[in-house]
């Protein structure tokens, strides 16, 4: 039944003195925005392939509604959550207990909620690892550049860790200060010649020119804004580079176009998508994700979308 009206419909204040009787598992996904989110589609297709009474709803929740969002909603009515943008790094303040993949990055993208704890997650390691690993395993010495330094960006770094090979890294920032965040929750993780750059520089652009791996990892590009890029003026990518975007709507951002045709390997963000949302799924259901089924039907959605 519905309690109070606080809020127009699929508002954080509707959505918080809603009063759900039903006896289903509830999950969502959290951020602002959310519309161009997938997991939706992705976790409500896999929940109806292996047979289990559970939901999954989009909820948009503004930067400064987080907190009080988790302490009178998300903790005493839902058993889980994932985290996109913005709240990655807030939200590992906010649970009770960081696994150890959340605690190394600071960042948490997915939450278990068990007898009232809180437990805060990052299976975006996971999904960095199943991209980079099948192109980079048993590379040395490669001269990495990181687009970024926010949520994504400290997956990266970590995914980059475990991957092993990484010789140098170039963080490529607006913010000198995010730059200095990041190092400061992952120093433990990357390699001596760590750099971060601004990515309007000069340097910034010969280190793309120079690297063996880059990882874009800002929203730049993502739809509906797919015009954007986070180095709209570089154009020196070349063959031999591997070129990977975080991003996975639209499957090939103008910086995947860019690299693309100067013949570069480039890998979009669906099997992040596919594979950090197969070890959330895990953690909240203690079952495998089937990924043979819900790849075509994320796929299929991206083609009809894709702009």
């Amino acid at each position: 039944m519905i309690g109070v009206y606080r809020g127009p419909p699929g508002s954080v204040r509707n959505q918080e003195f809603q009063l759900h009787c039903s006896m289903s598992d509830r999950y969502a996904i959290i951020g602002f925005p959310i519309s161009q989110s997938l997991s939706p589609l992705l976790h409500s297709t896999a929940f109806r392939a292996v047979g289990l009474d559970a939901t999954y709803e989009p909820i948009a929740v503004e930067p400064k509604e987080l907190d009080r969002f988790v302490a009178s909603t998300l903790r005493t009515s839902f058993d889980g959550w994932n985290v996109t943008l913005p709240h990655k790094q807030r939200m590992a303040e906010l649970v009770d207990v960081l696994d150890e993949s959340a605690r190394a990055v600071g960042a948490v993208n997915t939450v278990v909620r068990r007898d009232g704890r809180l437990t805060g997650y990052n299976t975006d390691v996971d999904g960095v690892i199943q991209t980079l690993q099948p192109h980079v395993q048993g590379r040395n010495n490669l001269d990495t550049v990181l687009i970024g330094a926010g949520g994504g960006a400290r997956a990266v770094v970590a995914g980059l860790h475990r991957i092993g090979g990484c010789a140098s890294l170039n963080i490529l920032v607006r913010t000198p200060t995010k730059g200095a965040s990041l190092l400061s929750s992952t120093g433990g993780l990357v390699p001596a010649r760590t750099n971060i750059l601004s990515i309007a520089s000069p340097e910034a652009f010969e280190a793309l020119s120079n690297a063996d791996v880059i990882v874009q990892s800002t929203p730049l590009g993502m739809h509906p804004k797919v015009d954007d890029s986070p180095v709209p003026g570089f154009d020196a990518f070349r063959p031999g580079q591997i070129v990977f975007d975080l991003i996975y709507r639209p499957r090939t951002t103008r910086f995947l176009s860019t690299a693309k045709a100067a013949g570069a390997t480039v890998l979009d963000g669906l099997t992040m998508f596919l594979y950090q949302g197969a070890a959330a799924f895990q953690l909240w259901t203690g079952r495998a994700m089937p990924l043979d089924a819900v790849r075509p039907v994320i796929e299929r959605e991206l083609s009809i979308t894709q702009v």
